[in-house]
């Protein structure tokens, strides 16, 4: 929670950072503002299950993006390349995952199928 006014100092929620880094993003300018940044082990938040991300066919290609714009935007031009080297081992990693996971190599097949078109989309734009 924070005030409006200084919400709208910022210039609000970076519109590159749709859904999954535009939080991170806002505490890392007000972290650099000198605010304090606090957790209240308390709060208590009420999720819909799952209302934010129900629209998104491929919810993990959103946020892979996101990722990568938003530590291009932080962290400078190589983070960009970086994540995306990142993010491959992670695909990479999931698609040996999966073969651990599934013994018939029908459902094994059908989830990898799925993982390469998620990759297709990432990296199309």
């Amino acid at each position: 929670m924070m005030r409006r006014e200084e919400f709208l100092a910022l210039g609000g929620f970076d519109e590159e950072l749709s859904l999954f880094y535009n939080d991170v993003d806002l505490c890392k300018q007000l972290w650099a503002r000198g605010r304090r940044i606090r957790y209240l082990v308390d709060a208590k938040v009420m999720h819909h299950r799952g209302a934010s991300t129900r629209s998104f066919a491929r919810f993990l290609v959103v946020w892979h993006r996101n990722r990568i714009s938003y530590y291009r935007k932080n962290h400078g031009w190589v983070a960009g390349p970086w994540m995306r080297f990142v993010i491959r081992l992670r695909v990479w990693e999931e698609w040996v995952r999966i073969g651990f996971r599934h013994r018939d190599p029908a459902a094994r097949a059908a989830e990898r199928r799925f993982l390469r078109e998620a990759q297709r989309e990432l990296w199309a734009s």
